[in-house]
């Protein structure tokens, strides 16, 4: 295995190293310049520097404290400097050097026990090769060494660790088959991942079709299993959904269509792969939510760098306000109420490089490394030092410049 510096991690440069045989290039799936999740949002700077804003439940801004709401961003405590951020929910960790720094609530564990929180990063000891890339969810963790190996740790009811077995770990595993991975994502208790040849896999929980199989016949797998018949260059993995972008830019999703969160005109579940209703976008990256179960809003940036939006759109968080949603009958948190069964642009013009989607809010950074975010605001979430409900993008607070992370592959 080579280890590579930092400045190989997660930036959009092509490393080299002489320290052994190069694996497959591995590309930047789960990891972002910006997470938002549960009611707060995080962002790693051009420097290194991490910072978080929104509601600190149980430690998940990393500043130290606990409880309360802020604003505007604040620096995360310990002064490290991180390539990338992942997260879900309550829960966030960074890459700072070739290991994670963890903060929040988890169920995940790692040398850590079940249900433990930290108000700061903290170090989290895996026992495997330094990771290229990390994924993390609400309740798993999943990273790729630069070889290409898999590893997984956390919560594993439904064998989203892919070990072959349902049980539970505090350390890293190594998924099993064999297979050198290029790209590795996590959903709410599902885990999928692409092969150098494109092929994609996924693992866990099928409650939904998330797998791409009927559920009735399979519901659940401890191992990865194929999705044959396609080939993806990203995949994103949702809450109990997920969707994959083609060479050619369509995009196709399967799983849990409750809120029109797969984007074909309707809400029924799909076991199979199934294209977007417009056909005409072609997109360049994808993103969809696994913040918790009910996180059912998907997003993707287009070959001219305009984001889309659909699925659940009842706070705002399909950023335009002329989106043509669906039952909205009544204001509830259910998923079903006010959707988008259909990719509708999100407003103000905004050129997107990336972007991330957590319970009731999203954001994203621009072309020109500026975040912002829109959606729900209840918490401060949107760190515009509001917290007025915003259905079109605001910029955050602090004129931050965001970190240039690619997804494209590293090698």
């Amino acid at each position: 295995m080579r280890v590579l510096p930092l400045a190989c991690i997660g930036v959009a440069v092509a490393c080299s190293s002489s320290n052994g045989p190069s694996g497959p290039p591995i590309k930047q799936e789960g990891s972002s310049a910006i997470v938002a999740g549960n009611e707060s949002t995080c962002l790693v700077t051009q420097s290194g520097t991490a910072y978080c804003w929104g509601f600190d439940t149980i430690g998940a801004l990393g500043t130290g404290a606990t409880g309360g709401v802020q604003l505007t961003p604040a620096a995360v405590a310990g002064n490290h400097t991180y390539s990338a951020l992942s997260g879900a929910e309550f829960f966030r960790c960074g890459l700072a050097g070739a290991m994670p720094l963890c903060w929040g609530q988890t169920l995940i564990g790692a040398s850590r026990g079940y249900l433990y929180s930290d108000s700061a990063p903290t170090l989290v000891t895996l026992g495997i090769p330094a990771l290229a890339t990390i994924a993390t969810g609400p309740s798993h963790a999943c990273g790729l060494t630069r070889s290409g190996t898999a590893f997984c740790w956390g919560e594993n009811y439904f064998g989203q660790l892919g070990a072959g077995d349902t049980l539970s770990q505090t350390t890293a595993v190594p998924v099993t088959g064999g297979f050198r991975w290029m790209a590795i994502t996590v959903g709410f208790w599902h885990t999928c991942a692409l092969t150098a040849d494109s092929t994609a896999f996924c693992w866990g929980e099928n409650l939904a079709g998330e797998l791409a199989a009927p559920p009735d016949t399979v519901p659940l797998s401890t191992t990865p299993r194929p999705i044959t018949g396609y080939k993806f260059t990203s995949l994103a993995a949702g809450s109990l959904y997920t969707c994959g972008l083609t060479a050619a830019g369509a995009v196709y999703c399967w799983g849990w269509n409750y809120a029109g969160n797969l984007g074909d005109s309707t809400t029924t579940n799909r076991t199979v792969p199934t294209p977007l209703s417009q056909s005409d976008l072609v997109f360049k990256s994808i993103f969809a939510s696994s913040a918790n179960s009910i996180a059912l809003t998907t997003c993707g940036i287009t070959i001219s760098n305009s984001l889309y939006c659909w699925g659940w759109g009842g706070y705002g968080q399909l950023g335009n306000p002329s989106a043509p949603l669906v039952n909205c009958d009544s204001i509830s948190t259910s998923p079903a109420q006010c959707s988008s069964l259909v990719p509708f642009p999100v407003a103000g013009g905004l050129q997107f490089a990336t972007a991330s989607i957590g319970t009731t809010h999203a954001c994203g950074v621009t072309i020109g490394s500026a975040a912002y975010c829109w959606g729900m605001n209840d918490h401060g979430q949107l760190g515009d030092g509001s917290t007025i409900e915003r259905a079109t993008p605001v910029a955050v607070s602090g004129s931050l410049i965001a970190k240039e992370i690619t997804r494209s592959a590293l090698r």
